[in-house]
């Protein structure tokens, strides 16, 4: 995958990596290769993981509604979780 980096305005490989916070907090993210720029695509905690493996085994019609419901709250959270990581620098 490749994306345009908005700060140095060049394009770049996404090369997704991982780091875990405390309290069980993972946080997904890739760099610009050529001017280091972080970019956080989303972030988790164990309750975010454990929706997203409910959804997962969720199948057919009868559940789209409950689907629909827990994305909401998944996006909801990692919303949350996201902002509170970058706000705080850690």
């Amino acid at each position: 995958m490749i994306a345009e980096c908005s700060n140095c305005s060049k394009m770049t490989m996404v090369k997704f990596k991982n780091q875990q916070h405390p309290k069980g907090i993972q946080e997904t993210y890739f760099k610009c290769q050529h001017c280091n720029k972080r970019y956080t695509c989303y972030v988790t905690n164990q309750a975010v993981r454990d929706k997203q493996r409910e959804i997962k085994n969720l199948t057919g019609l009868s559940n789209a509604d409950k689907r629909t419901k827990l994305q909401q709250e998944v996006n909801q959270c990692m919303d949350k979780l996201k902002s509170e990581l970058t706000n705080d620098g850690t």
